[in-house]
């Protein structure tokens, strides 16, 4: 009954603020670390990786852009966009 995870399994309250995928410990984790690496300046010279979800029907749309921090062996999102009912 102390879980975070206890009224949305058994008093069926869906908030939508915690998922089954990351616990919140995770979660709180790598906002600490996002926070911790945000100020550095985008790489030009490293791996760069981006996402696009266009989210098709009720789902809307978002990109997103990763680079790779070699020293600290992280992925860092360096942009992150959603927009409702975007159009591809």
């Amino acid at each position: 009954m102390q879980s975070p995870g206890f009224d949305r399994e058994y008093g069926l309250k869906y908030l939508g603020k915690v998922g089954n995928v990351f616990n919140e410990l995770q979660i709180l984790k790598a906002i600490e670390l996002g926070d911790k690496y945000k100020h550095l300046a985008i790489n030009h010279f490293t791996i760069h990786s981006i996402g696009v979800d266009i989210g098709f029907g009720s789902s809307n749309t978002a990109v997103v852009a990763t680079e790779f921090l070699k020293e600290e062996a992280k992925i860092r999102v360096v942009y992150a966009q959603e927009w409702e009912q975007g159009d591809p």
